[in-house]
């Protein structure tokens, strides 16, 4: 029979764990700890005391040691990124019956727009000078942007009633607008829903004729319009239709 003596030495988690990552500004410092007063320490930096302070980014590490066990834990400095320049763009024109949206999420911060709105998405409505501020905390940036509305944006003038009766007086369907027409598609049909007439040429005129260039009947047709209109450099879907006599 023999006896022996097993002695282990600990040391607790709460002596040698480092504070948790942290983010500072680029502009600021900050100090880590060890809560040990008994415990020789040696840091990443070659200090031997309790509390270091910092202000570069990087990983820290520290050694305590009671003279037999010794630990080491680490921590990471990083900073705040720096917020790169805020844009909304260039002032634009919208439709009367149109909204855009400005979205600043990809700026990451805190945001407040000129009306007190604190989303990164804002959708514009009305006419006005709109400007936004995103603070991170460390960095701000700001914008503005300047929308104008126009009230005849896409119209497009339809006529009810022509003659093509070879007077040169309302012998066509014309349109007349004043926008930008991007794309365009009319179609028109008899009463029965045949298809009598159709182009994608905005300058193209109806002169009262069937596909096949025989001559319509007076009466009542139906017409369809689909197109695009062309705001600065937006565009925007329109599509209408309406009811036109031919009277010869």
């Amino acid at each position: 029979m023999d006896t022996y003596s097993l002695i282990i030495f600990s040391i607790t988690s709460n002596v040698f764990k480092l504070p948790a990552d942290r983010v500072i500004c680029r502009t600021e410092s900050t100090t880590l700890s060890i809560d040990s007063t008994d415990m020789m320490v040696l840091w990443s930096n070659g200090s031997t005391a309790q509390t270091i302070s910092t202000d570069h980014e990087g990983w820290y590490w520290a050694e305590v040691t009671d003279g037999t066990c010794l630990m080491r834990d680490s921590t990471l400095v990083s900073y705040t990124p720096t917020l790169p320049p805020l844009s909304l763009g260039d002032s634009v024109v919208i439709c009367e019956d149109q909204i855009m949206m400005l979205d600043v999420s990809a700026w990451k911060g805190n945001y407040l727009w000129s009306t007190g709105s604190t989303w990164s998405e804002f959708v514009v409505a009305d006419a006005g000078t709109y400007s936004v501020i995103v603070d991170n905390g460390c960095d701000r940036v700001t914008d503005e942007i300047v929308v104008e509305r126009q009230s005849k944006c896409c119209d497009i003038y339809f006529p009810n009633v022509f003659t093509p009766n070879g007077d040169r007086l309302n012998d066509v369907f014309e349109i007349t607008t004043e926008s930008n027409i991007a794309t365009y598609e009319f179609k028109v049909y008899n009463i029965w829903g045949q298809l009598v007439f159709q182009t994608d040429n905005p300058l193209e005129f109806w002169m009262g004729n069937h596909t096949d260039q025989s001559e319509s009947d007076n009466g009542i047709y139906y017409w369809t319009a689909r197109y695009k209109c062309a705001v600065l450099d937006k565009t925007f879907d329109k599509e209408v239709k309406g009811i036109v006599s031919v009277v010869k």
